[in-house]
């Protein structure tokens, strides 16, 4: 998603609604196999879990960092 972000086609409020939209749904969808691994495999669950902590700690960071900067318009 930054790299999304940082290439969001304008700076508008729509733009910013359809990938803040995004994120949501790939935050659900994380959260939902998450939640089916607890129930389904416990032993995987734990690792799973580990890695979407430490994917939202890595990818928050880039996304704030991304809004704060300027949309790329060259290729």
């Amino acid at each position: 998603m930054p790299y999304r972000i940082r290439r969001r086609p304008e700076p508008s409020s729509a733009v910013r609604q359809q990938l803040t939209d995004e994120v949501s749904s790939l935050l659900a969808r994380m959260a939902f196999h998450q939640a089916w691994l607890q129930i389904e495999a416990a032993t995987v669950a734990g690792p799973y879990a580990s890695l979407v902590s430490t994917a939202r700690a890595e990818a928050g960071a880039q996304m704030s960092l991304a809004w704060q900067q300027p949309p790329i318009t060259r290729a």
